[in-house]
């Protein structure tokens, strides 16, 4: 799970520090593989603050796992007990929670937009200003979730673009192209849709996740295959989400656990993607 990760990354010790320095934790939706880590996770905060953004149907999962996990006895000892909970975590959801920003008549830095997968499912869009920009624009990263190639999510990640200095994407791609039909029953991307997206939003880099481990070499071979096909116009059953091929086509590449990337060494990382995989 997500804490035991993020323990053999930092060691205990580094990894109880990383969770209560945290100032927001953001589920995309109910499905286990996004929320079971949930519990584990937050049952190593000590510190208050934490906000979490998260459907009734997570938040309802999350107090039921510590209910079970504080009759069994495996909670750590340094848990609070669970009448300080409202002190440590003050919970949201996606529809009721907005970052304001400081700027009239501009929308909110973060942005939880309903996408197509199963109910009560949202992509993530955050909008940050820019250190290192000479005229105050932002830096935004969009997270789709699990979800089919979603308009919504392309609208609030293109609005006011010429605001937005870099954005970068993180998107599903659990099939390859060869099953695209059942990408579309199940509602999630192909590989060669995710990288659609990316070129719709004028994305810098996309990183692409939750793909099958049943395709050990797959994602670089679709990425650079798909990369060659954005040159040209995507293939006919994507057309629908391409409008123009006149912008160049984002550096990819493919997550895995524990992958910690800045902006600044994304494209090398996305070049360095064959040889990874190697690995």
């Amino acid at each position: 799970g997500t804490w035991a990760q993020l323990s053999r990354l930092l060691g205990d010790a580094g990894a109880r520090e990383l969770v209560n320095a945290l100032d927001l934790v953001w589920i995309s939706h109910h499905h286990a593989d996004h929320c079971a880590g949930l519990p584990s996770l937050l049952a190593q905060r000590t510190a208050p603050g934490l906000i979490l953004v998260a459907s009734d149907r997570v938040q309802r999962f999350w107090h039921a796992s510590r209910t079970f996990q504080r009759a069994s006895g495996s909670l750590p000892l340094q848990s609070p007990a669970p009448q300080t909970l409202e002190s440590l975590v003050k919970s949201f959801g996606p529809k009721d929670f907005h970052v304001p920003v400081h700027l009239e008549g501009w929308w909110p830095r973060l942005r939880s937009v309903p996408v197509v997968h199963c109910p009560q499912s949202y992509g993530l869009v955050l909008r940050a200003r820019s250190l290192l920009s000479k005229d105050d624009r932002f830096v935004q990263f969009v997270y789709s979730g699990d979800c089919r190639p979603s308009e919504g999510l392309i609208a609030a990640a293109t609005e006011k673009a010429e605001t937005v200095e870099s954005t970068w994407l993180v998107h599903e791609a659990t099939f390859d192209e060869q099953e695209q039909a059942d990408a579309e029953v199940k509602r999630h991307s192909t590989i060669a849709e995710a990288l659609g997206v990316a070129k719709r939003m004028s994305a810098t880099g996309v990183l692409l996740t939750h793909f099958s481990q049943r395709y050990p070499s797959i994602v670089g071979d679709a990425v650079s295959q798909n990369s060659e096909k954005t040159k040209e116009g995507l293939p006919e059953s994507e057309r629908s989400l391409e409008k123009s091929d006149s912008s160049s086509s984002p550096a990819a590449g493919a997550a895995f656990d524990g992958l910690c990337l800045t902006c600044e060494k994304f494209g090398a990382f996305a070049a360095a993607r064959s040889l990874l995989e190697e690995f």
